[in-house]
């Protein structure tokens, strides 16, 4: 009976042995630990200011910028919205990702090789665009707008099949008809938002959307009549609708 006893305690002594390293690796792991978070997108990512002139822009800070300070409550953070791009359309994008375009001598896919975490706000430059070229079909610029978003989440997950990855849908950046286009796009942007969140389920990424973000008090985060970027306020209320989309 003692030598089994004595065996016994040999062995809780060589099992606890193990658990107490494994929940040191554990420890060391979750410490060291870092969030990447990388945005991806357009101007309003980027943090183009509402209060920018012609001739200067004005940048500042945008909702990836919220998100990050909250990721970084959390633990260690890598951040950056570097390629997220004024005027950017989807098939800039696009094309940034399989040339591997640089951003202070980093590349782009280095970055998205590391990411933990990405959003991508884009395709309204697209339509956008295609008004100023007076082009009539918006579905067909939509389409392209899938086929190309379709085709990022693809080239994003050939060097990162394991990253969190969020669509960002638009608000209505004309809430005021002042011009043609401004009308054009407060009739395409449900439209858009619709083919974005397609992609998104159909590449196992999330859709964020944020058409009812700033409901009816438009002007209290988009102060400047007919200029489609958001103030800080307006900035920090779509990040904490990202928020609890990242949360989820």
């Amino acid at each position: 009976m003692k030598k089994i006893k004595r065996t016994q305690v040999k062995m809780l002594l060589f099992i606890s042995f193990f658990v107490l390293v494994a929940i040191g690796f554990v420890i060391k792991n979750t410490k060291d630990y870092k969030i990447s978070y990388l945005a991806l997108g357009d101007s309003i990512p980027a943090g183009i200011s509402p209060y920018s002139g012609t001739s200067s822009i004005k940048y500042e800070k945008s909702y990836p910028d919220f998100i990050s300070e909250y990721l970084g409550r959390k633990g260690k953070i890598e951040y950056t919205k570097k390629y997220a791009v004024p005027g950017s359309t989807t098939n800039d994008l696009l094309n940034e990702i399989r040339n591997n375009i640089s951003k202070e001598n980093e590349p782009i896919r280095n970055k998205l090789k590391k990411a933990s975490i990405i959003t991508i706000g884009i395709g309204a430059n697209d339509l956008l665009q295609s008004y100023n070229l007076k082009v009539i079909d918006s579905q067909s610029v939509i389409n392209t707008i899938s086929i190309n978003l379709s085709d990022i989440v693809d080239e994003i997950r050939k060097v990162n099949s394991s990253v969190r990855i969020y669509i960002i849908g638009y608000y209505n950046l004309f809430p005021l008809k002042i011009n043609i286009a401004s009308d054009r796009f407060n009739q395409d942007y449900p439209e858009l938002n619709r083919v974005l969140e397609e992609v998104a389920v159909k590449k196992k990424a999330k859709f964020v959307g944020t058409s009812e973000v700033f409901k009816d008090n438009y002007t209290d985060f988009l102060p400047v009549t007919g200029d489609v970027h958001p103030n800080e306020l307006g900035h920090e209320l779509i990040s904490k609708r990202i928020i609890i989309i990242l949360n989820k």
